[in-house]
């Protein structure tokens, strides 16, 4: 179940098992996952039924099933937990979630308390040969795939889709320095029998690697006999976005013994693992399960309360209970106690006077007494404080994510800043041949900086004014609520520098310096013409973000744009990172047909598979 210490080489690796895999299988197939949980159960002496919620305790294990049903959705969650091993706790924890007709997923986690690496596990392999797992457009194998040259594009299509949540290792090849095709094949499948469940592993033949190649460029081509770790989201038209897509060379592989290749390369699939942020539906199904949990515990400390009222059909007052008077007739005595044992049986809410009853009322009075009001409290305060960590997680996602976008938009911009420089020591240098040393090395003339608008609202009135090719049409309102959360005017800067850019877009297109659409042209931005950094323009939204949320991106258009007076608008830009807001611009590109490119959203982040 665990590695050898010595293959844990570096004390920054995660160590965590945590797989999340969509299912195809169609309705119903809960009960395949079911199957496979029971024989992994039943390999640990663990036999039990399944059908309906199950526990099962020993002296170190704990295993537990609980099931949700919800609208067209059932889902199962199951863990086991293994204490007092010689290598600390272990938990395995099993989320499955089946959806009618489509939006299949599970989760699988194993951890350790005591910081041990952990392998695949059988579980995952066991679900994975026999469940269509996949992940985005790939299916998950428990060994590498093969890639030949006729199989190139969809390999593109798959390093580029950004539903997928885990990572690609790309292994290339050739034919001309010797090296045989099938050992490398077995090495690879060596060095990443760790992260099986948590990534995809592709081996392209020396004609695919050549072809890949040509159709990424050299920038995120694969190395032949060389591993690259393909993240999430490939875009080959960026020269910044291949430094994301790592590349473990030759010299490595042939220098560093297998184990510790294994170990890093199973490193890095856990540490992209932790880190990837799950589908909003995968948060919410498990924050579901941690409701039900939580009011199990409540449930279970309320009913030892509510055991002391059981039975108790009469409560007589103190003086109700009398020592009896001594009489003569041994009858009437009899009757008298009689009586007594009667009304002490409806006291203590008993059914006779034995001694198992008595010793059962004796433990609960001597057991601490439980206030259902306190239970009461315990629940509310229990609910507030999980609301409160969703809601510091949605914030802790949101800023991850943020800081992603924020880190490749920085390398973009420096990029874009060694180019302007360059650019401006080249053309002193010419100035200077030319004689014009003022101009050269003078002092650079105020006002040549941009009038930024200082709210929204100032740049809706700026567009208004303009008349020109470049047409606000969205809610006035909800762009101008963008400014209670910019307080420092970045967002409001953004969208103007959004706004001169498309503007010149426009401009460029009637000159004849542009051919093509709006992401060409930021990407390629004639001389003369403003630009803006290809990072934060998005053409499109994710096909199962346009799904679940497509309705929040139709917006209003005249209507010689379109009849019905509204689009679907899907390319937009990012303005700013703040917090939950981090608002957006999205737009219309009807340069075809009214020469215009229309605005119709300005405003929060809309809701796609990321936020809740």
């Amino acid at each position: 179940m665990t590695a050898t210490t010595a293959e844990v080489q570096q004390p920054t690796v995660h160590l965590d098992y945590r797989a999340f895999m969509t299912c195809a299988a169609g309705d119903g197939w809960l009960s395949d996952a079911e199957a496979q949980l029971t024989s992994w159960l039943r390999e640990k002496r663990i036999d039990v039924d399944l059908s309906a919620g199950a526990r099962y305790e020993d002296d170190s294990r704990h295993f537990s099933i609980i099931r949700r049903q919800s609208g067209d959705s059932n889902s199962l969650k199951a863990r086991l937990i293994e204490s007092d091993t010689p290598r600390g706790t272990w938990t395995t924890e099993l989320i499955a979630h089946d959806r009618r007709g489509q939006g299949d997923w599970l989760t699988l986690s194993v951890t350790n308390d005591s910081g041990n690496f952990v392998d695949v596990p059988r579980l995952g392999r066991y679900l994975m040969q026999t469940l269509p797992l996949a992940d985005g457009s790939i299916e998950f194998m428990d060994g590498p795939r093969i890639i030949t040259e006729s199989r190139v594009d969809d390999l593109i299509d798959v390093l580029c889709d950004e539903e997928r949540h885990g990572l690609v290792f790309a292994a290339g090849t050739t034919s001309t320095d010797g090296i045989a095709f099938d050992p490398f094949l077995a090495q690879i499948e060596r060095w990443t029998r760790q992260v099986y469940g948590l990534a995809q592993v592709v081996v392209l033949d020396p004609a695919a690697t050549a072809r890949l190649r040509v159709e990424f460029g050299a920038d995120h081509s694969v190395p032949p006999w060389a591993i690259r770790t393909f993240l999430p989201g490939v875009d080959p038209a960026s020269a910044i976005d291949a430094r994301r897509h790592r590349i473990l060379g030759t010299g490595r592989l042939a220098r560093d013994p297998d184990g510790r290749v294994r170990t890093m390369l199973g490193g890095i699939a856990r540490a992209h693992a932790t880190t990837r942020l799950l589908p909003h539906e995968v948060v919410s199904v498990r924050r579901a399960f941690d409701r039900l949990e939580n009011q199990a515990i409540v449930n279970a400390i309320g009913s030892e309360a509510e055991q002391l009222l059981v039975g108790r059909e009469v409560e007589p007052s103190v003086d109700t209970f009398e020592p009896a008077p001594a009489v003569d007739s041994t009858t009437e005595s009899v009757e008298r106690y009689l009586e007594q044992i009667e009304l002490v049986k409806a006291v203590l809410g008993i059914r006779s006077v034995d001694a198992d009853s008595l010793h059962r009322i004796a433990d609960l009075a001597l057991s601490p007494k439980t206030d259902l009001v306190a239970v009461q409290r315990a629940a509310q305060q229990i609910e507030a404080l999980q609301a409160r960590a969703e809601r510091l997680e949605d914030e802790l996602r949101f800023a991850e994510s943020a800081l992603e976008d924020d880190l490749l938009e920085r390398a973009e911009i420096y990029e874009d800043l060694q180019d302007a420089r360059a650019e401006v020591r080249w053309l002193r240098s010419r100035l200077a041949e030319q004689g014009d040393h003022d101009a050269a090395y003078g002092l650079v003339p105020d006002g040549l900086g941009t009038d930024y608008p200082d709210s929204m609202e100032h740049l809706l009135d700026r567009l208004a004014e303009g008349g020109g090719a470049l047409v606000f049409t969205g809610d006035r309102g909800v762009a101008c609520s963008v400014d209670a959360s910019d307080t420092l005017q970045l967002a409001v800067r953004t969208a103007w520098d959004v706004c001169l850019a498309l503007t010149d877009y426009v401009r460029a297109r009637n000159d004849d310096q542009c051919q093509q659409g709006v992401d060409h042209y930021l990407r390629h931005t004639p001389s003369g013409y403003r630009g803006l950094t290809p990072g934060k323009h998005a053409t499109t939204e994710s096909a199962m973000t346009m799904q679940r949320y497509g309705r929040e991106r139709i917006f209003p258009v005249p209507l010689d744009v379109d009849p019905s007076g509204c689009v679907t608008m899907t390319a937009h830009f990012k303005l700013a990172q703040i917090g939950m807001v981090s608002p957006r611009l999205y737009y219309f590109d009807d340069y075809t047909n009214t020469g215009r490119v229309y605005i119709g959203y300005i405003g929060p982040h809309l809701t796609n598979t990321q936020t809740n």
